[in-house]
């Protein structure tokens, strides 16, 4: 089974933990793809809310960084949050799955 595009938006991140919109994960949404496009350092973190200064399990992600989240748990869990003394990011979101 390939995999294709289904959607994506653009996630402004700042002080508070933003996730990726829910209605954007439906049942025929596998896998997305983050790619970190401008600003500052961030925080990502799938099993528990980041935090700006970093969690145990808090991964950090720079400009041009992407990442592949799979499996609805942390599709639904995942959030990014800008490091301590960083400026405000965007994260490019692409979902992809069955079509």
């Amino acid at each position: 089974m390939a995999l294709r595009a289904i959607g994506g938006e653009n996630l402004d991140v700042s002080t508070t933990a933003v996730g990726i919109t829910a209605s954007l994960i439906t049942t025929k949404v596998l896998m997305v793809r983050a790619v970190h496009k401008s600003g500052g350092g961030l925080h990502h973190n799938a099993a528990s809310t980041p935090t700006a200064a970093g969690v145990t399990g808090d991964q950090p992600m720079d400009i041009n960084d992407e990442i592949e989240v799979w499996g609805a748990p942390d599709l639904l869990g995942i959030k990014w949050v800008k490091r301590t003394g960083e400026a405000d990011a965007v994260v490019a979101i692409q979902t992809f799955g069955e079509g």
